[in-house]
């Protein structure tokens, strides 16, 4: 069972769908969610008035970590969740009780490699210590370089990344894929499919190629498309 999940909220829901379907993610059967799946991210499209884009996870109990979340920030119950704003802004949905969301082993959608999401903020030893109490930990990098990457016990990964270390925009959160020397032919098939373009990014290469890019769906979802 998948206990880590995307949530992309949106107020367009039949353009959402279309997006993901467009870029070949494989829709998993559900009778109460949209679910797609991109290697063994999950990811839930939902439409109610009241969703946020974020991040849940599942849990038999989280009753321990909310009490120490509550001392570094607001948290919110409602029905089976707590809900709170980590120190990125992004929404956190703590759920209690199983997923009952399964992978099917699909293959991987047009944008390629999915290497995690990104998360932006004011100070990554703040998001940290956040992510820290719901049980992550850091698997590469350091603070002081600008960025670390760290993982739960199910392997879903998150960027954090420090204040004004990415000379590009950024969108909390983005889900980030990483192509190496193919990111050109992932380009060119994301403009073939007509899908709109937010940034074209020329400032890791010396000759001013178009070589990564950021596209957001259409709730505002962000993706980095990134060489490397």
């Amino acid at each position: 069972m998948v206990n880590s999940i995307v949530v992309a909220a949106t107020p367009h829901l039949k353009k959402s769908l279309n997006f993901y379907q467009k870029l070949n993610y494989t829709a998993l059967p559900s009778q109460e969610r949209y679910l797609f799946q991109d290697h063994q991210m999950i990811l839930e499209v939902n439409d109610d008035r009241k969703a946020r884009t974020g991040l849940r996870f599942y849990k038999d109990t989280w009753e321990k970590e909310v009490k120490a979340l509550m001392r570094l920030t607001e948290v919110k119950k409602k029905s089976q969740s707590y809900y709170f704003n980590d120190f990125s802004g992004v929404r956190i949905e703590l759920k209690e009780g199983l997923s009952y969301i399964s992978t099917d082993g699909s293959g991987p959608s047009y944008l390629g490699n999915f290497a995690g999401v990104s998360l932006e903020g004011m100070s990554i030893s703040q998001m940290l210590s956040i992510y820290e109490l719901i049980g992550f930990k850091t698997i590469m990098g350091d603070e002081n370089s600008g960025w670390i990457s760290i993982s739960n016990e199910e392997g879903f990964t998150i960027s954090l990344m420090d204040f004004d270390s990415c000379p590009h925009q950024f969108y909390n959160p983005s889900l980030t894929y990483f192509n190496g020397k193919d990111n050109l032919k992932v380009i060119d098939k994301i403009k073939e499919l007509d899908i709109s373009v937010t940034e074209e990014i020329t400032y890791f290469n010396k000759d001013h190629l178009v070589d990564n890019i950021i596209i957001r769906d259409p709730g505002g979802l962000g993706f980095f498309i990134f060489s490397d």
